[in-house]
């Protein structure tokens, strides 16, 4: 395994300029891509009951590369930080090896607890925390009950010069939505309120799903779904802020969304998406807009707007280098 005492020297040795070295686990893809463009090198770790990279849905960065088990790193490589992402599967395995390593720990949170988390479940994870706190959205902190001199917040980055609108492109009548597994993750993702939303109106969905239905065959592929479709539907019920809802909004699509968790501290009613509690309001919505084109392209004007300002890769890019950089001069013990 790397030494502990060779990430130390390490740390003392490099020079400011030197690409952080980050220990890390594969988690999302999209997400981890944007990551990567910070001036860092990520080794992810491969373990049981860990996901691994899907190329299927975007292509493993030139600077990631997987190591194999955390029994088995090559003892020729040292790290700066290790980045957890999900505290119920990366946690444990981060926690250990930021000890024996002394190397800072960054514990990043995409998600919210689950619906059966009482509150004490919820102070109990808390203290699975790191030396640095980030949270994708404030309202995600809030929920994890982090204050905000507790944690870090970085919104998510998205590549408006891939996800953007191409006018040659013809919209075709119908209502696109992007889930993986919709049905069985019903309890987030609202599958039941998308076949109510939706029933009977012209929808297209895209998604690995066996059975129902299949993702996009590429990056470009799918940024082509989100520029065809007139109208881009979120049903999602337990996520902060989708990351289809960001894509498919820089790519000028117009939004309707339920108005859950993260999404109203970003999209506004009738400003830059349509939003709605209900299936049978957001029905409404959807079949006003399939026939008013004119009101779907001044949304979806908006709606990319909105990305542009607030989730731009450049901004996000920026923050996760200075927070590494943060982490990289901490004093580990």
């Amino acid at each position: 395994m790397a030494s502990a005492v060779g990430s130390l020297l390490r740390r003392v040795t490099r020079k400011k300029e030197d690409k952080i070295s980050v220990l890390t686990f594969d988690t999302h893809e999209s997400y981890q891509v944007e990551q990567a463009k910070c001036n860092c090198e990520f080794y992810s770790i491969q373990a049981e009951g860990i996901k691994t990279w899907d190329n299927r849905y975007r292509i493993m960065p030139s600077n990631y590369t997987q190591i194999g088990h955390p029994n088995n790193i090559p003892i020729d490589l040292d790290f700066d930080v290790i980045l957890s992402q999900n505290r119920g599967a990366h946690w444990g395995i981060a926690n250990q090896l930021s000890k024996i390593l002394h190397i800072p720990l960054i514990n990043l949170e995409h998600v919210l607890p689950a619906p059966n988390f009482t509150p004490d479940i919820i102070r109990s994870w808390k203290q699975m925390g790191g030396d640095i706190n980030v949270f994708i959205t404030h309202y995600n902190a809030k929920v994890w009950r982090y204050e905000e001199n507790e944690c870090e917040v970085i919104y998510h980055g998205i590549d408006c010069n891939l996800f953007s609108p191409d006018l040659n492109i013809q919209k075709n009548k119908h209502i696109l939505s992007v889930v993986n597994l919709f049905r069985q993750r019903d309890w987030c993702c609202g599958f039941n309120f998308w076949e109510q939303a939706t029933c009977g109106l012209p929808r297209y969905h895209v998604g690995h799903d066996p059975g129902f239905s299949e993702a996009a065959d590429s990056v470009e592929g799918l940024v082509n779904k989100y520029r065809e479709a007139q109208i881009f539907i979120n049903t999602s019920l337990v996520s902060p802020v989708p990351t289809s809802l960001l894509e498919a909004a820089a790519c000028g699509t117009c939004i309707v969304s339920t108005k859950t968790c993260s999404i109203p501290e970003f999209f506004t009613h009738k400003e830059n998406a349509y939003l709605s509690d209900s299936p049978e309001e957001m029905k409404k919505h959807l079949e006003m807009l399939l026939n008013n084109e004119d009101e779907c392209n001044r949304i979806g004007i908006n709606a990319r707007k909105t990305v542009q300002e607030k989730f731009s890769s450049e901004a996000f890019v920026n923050k996760w280098n200075n927070l590494f950089r943060k982490a990289v001069n901490r004093s580990v013990i």
